[in-house]
């Protein structure tokens, strides 16, 4: 079953696009953002771990995403994008900028969602321990030690909500 993109953000890293889950380990899941073009991508060939989205109107590379740099993030600090909402993100100078981009991130999705981008986060993660001399693997983020950053990210984030919770009951008493 072929899984729908769509867009998503995260609680910590709010100024990137991210198009929504790769895969899931656990309580995480892997997300990998959508970069803007740049020269030198235009020399790159897609691979497993590169993929270029063109614009299927005029041929332009709109975005690149570079599947070595996807990481994992606790399932609890993901948000679903509701265009209605994208303010609370991202600026714009006018609402024809806003109808722009939203107009932009539905073409990339549309793309993305045609790509076999799940098979081939999952062939990079496993791949990444089974061959660690791959040239892909060397490019690839130490999967592990990012889960292990996340577990510990996420219980530090809970102690500190709790504390919070008791700071403003011992207030509330006061």
């Amino acid at each position: 079953m072929k899984k729908e993109y769509h867009i998503q953000i995260t609680e910590t890293i709010n100024s990137n696009r991210f198009f929504g889950s790769l895969f899931e380990n656990g309580d995480m899941e892997y997300i990998s953002q959508v970069s803007h073009p740049q020269d030198r991508h235009l020399k790159l060939k897609q691979q497993v771990d590169f993929y270029k989205i063109y614009n299927p109107e005029d041929g332009r590379l709109m975005c690149v995403i570079n599947l070595n740099y996807m990481f994992p993030i606790h399932k609890s600090l993901l948000i679903d994008l509701e265009y209605k909402n994208i303010e609370n993100y991202r600026t714009f100078t006018s609402d024809i900028a806003k109808s722009k981009y939203i107009d932009l991130l539905n073409i990339e999705i549309k793309a993305i969602n045609r790509l076999p981008i799940i098979t081939s986060a999952i062939k990079i993660y496993e791949n990444k321990y089974r061959y660690p001399n791959d040239r892909v693997s060397q490019r690839c983020f130490d999967f592990k030690r990012l889960e292990q950053a996340c577990i510990e990210y996420k219980a530090l984030k809970e102690k500190m909500e709790a504390q919070e919770q008791a700071a403003i009951g011992k207030e509330e008493k006061i």
